[in-house]
């Protein structure tokens, strides 16, 4: 009896990967140019300057220069039109892509910025939910901020915490599922770091790309699976003892190849098997089969032979215990 019922359990998250793998569909929305926007806080003034028309987004604070006003700072403000969801799917998760041009720390282009405060090695640029409506104002400067009524969900995560020129990716499925959940017909975010400016007079700042439907604008990566009578959280109730790190993850510099870590961990000793599926749900690679002490593992998977998209991974520890998804970016 026992054998019956793991050999249909087996089959049904087969199934399932099958399921998720035909049928998953991706939308790509890129921001609004004309809701996008920086706003600088000039020092010399104590004056706010709003700019919606800059091919640039800017994070961070000013140096010394011919044109600098030295510990001024920027704030940026992105928008994204939410779509209507294909009839009989749901949203599976949402990614937020932005360009990253130029960085800057501590006046040196090239590092990242640099904070000369306690911690401040560890500032890294993040981004807000926030509600800032149908124009970008002086008010929406602290959108975002804790207690401001514009701010949905203070520091939702990190964008950036690299010189590295480039796609930057978070993900912002929890912000845009509230958004869908509210009502609200936007997406909007205010991109910064924790910290205004540390008055050393060096520029500490990164600059991401605007104007839309420019190869580097803002734009967010909408996957969506169809709606099943399928229960996934039965089949999968044991998904919490994997995770995967980054995800998404793509090469982190010239030459190198995309690496991510999936970590596990497994109630009692036996043959553990850890495997990738592409999206057609075709075993592409195994990762782990061999027999392991209980406990905490990893293993790193590089992807380097392997094109962008959605892979499955999934672990057999004598009886099936989870099953998840990760993007690869090249």
């Amino acid at each position: 009896m026992k054998l019956k019922a793991f050999v249909i359990l087996v089959f049904s998250l087969f199934s399932l990967v099958f399921i998720h793998a035909q049928e998953t569909m991706i939308d790509s929305v890129y921001s609004s140019a004309l809701l996008d926007g920086t706003i600088f806080y000039r020092e010399s003034t104590q004056q706010l300057e709003i700019s919606t028309i800059s091919g640039n987004l800017f994070a961070g604070d000013t140096g010394l220069g011919p044109n600098a006003d030295p510990n001024s700072r920027w704030r940026s403000y992105i928008s994204f039109e939410l779509p209507i969801i294909p009839e009989g799917y749901s949203i599976d998760s949402v990614l937020v892509r932005l360009f990253q041009f130029i960085s800057y720390g501590n006046g040196e282009q090239g590092v990242f910025p640099v904070w000369n405060v306690a911690g401040g090695d560890t500032m890294y640029c993040i981004m807000d939910h926030i509600d800032y409506g149908n124009t970008l104002d002086s008010v929406d400067w602290t959108a975002g901020d804790p207690g401001d009524p514009q701010t949905l969900h203070t520091n939702i995560g990190v964008i950036s915490d690299s010189p590295e020129y480039g796609f930057h990716y978070l993900n912002i499925t929890g912000s845009v599922l509230d958004d869908y959940t509210q009502n609200r017909i936007r997406s909007q975010f205010r991109v910064r770091f924790p910290i205004e400016t540390d008055w050393d007079y060096s520029s500490d700042w990164i600059t991401f790309g605007a104007n839309s439907g420019y190869i580097g604008a803002p734009i967010i990566f909408i996957y969506y699976s169809q709606n099943s009578d399928i229960d996934d959280i039965e089949l999968v109730k044991d998904t919490h003892i994997l995770n995967v790190y980054p995800n998404p993850f793509n090469p982190s510099g010239a030459g190198r190849s995309p690496k991510t870590t999936i970590s596990y961990q497994i109630p009692y000793p036996g043959i553990i098997k850890l495997q990738i599926f592409n999206i057609a749900g075709q075993l592409i690679e195994t990762l782990v089969d061999e027999y392991q002490n209980e406990g905490k593992h990893s293993v790193i998977w590089n992807a380097e032979n392997y094109s962008s998209g959605v892979y499955l991974y999934r672990i057999n520890a004598g009886a099936i215990t989870g099953t998840g998804k990760c993007l690869l970016l090249k």
